[in-house]
């Protein structure tokens, strides 16, 4: 009889703990897929007759580890982008490519661990021929 109570009790511990364990994993899981989710920071339309603009990113926003934009409504010829970091250090990255519309960049990773983005700059042209505004969108991840 205290063998089957000892058995019983074992069971019932290792299955408590299955349980718990569980619980703690699916939580991570949503930890770790909501760390990884891709973040507006902002857009913009940008101006045809223009030849850069930037995005201005509050540090509300937070510490972020890689970067990408979109192109939405036009084509543009996208000459480079330059990232000002929340401590005032930059980092320009040369695209010189045309961009159609819908059409989205590589990922771009941060130097440094993880950084705080105060604003996106960017140079570009617009393609001949076409009239309206082009939207830029930039994404960040955490």
């Amino acid at each position: 009889m205290k063998k089957s109570i000892k058995l019983v009790l074992v069971i019932l511990l290792i299955g408590g703990m299955f349980s718990f364990g569980l619980v703690e994993g699916s939580s991570l899981s949503v930890k770790n897929k909501q760390t990884f989710k891709w973040e507006k920071l902002g857009s913009r339309k940008v101006n045809m007759g223009a030849d850069h603009d930037e995005i201005l990113v509050t540090a509300f926003e937070g510490f972020f580890t890689k970067i990408k934009f979109k192109v939405l409504d036009a084509p543009i010829l996208l000459r480079d982008i330059k990232i000002v970091f929340g401590n005032g250090e930059s980092r320009r990255v040369k695209v010189n490519k045309k961009f159609t519309a819908g059409m989205e960049s590589r990922v771009i990773d941060l130097p440094g661990n993880k950084r705080i983005i105060r604003k996106v700059m960017m140079n570009y042209t617009c393609v001949a021929k076409h009239t309206g505004s082009a939207t830029f969108v930039v994404w960040a991840k955490h």
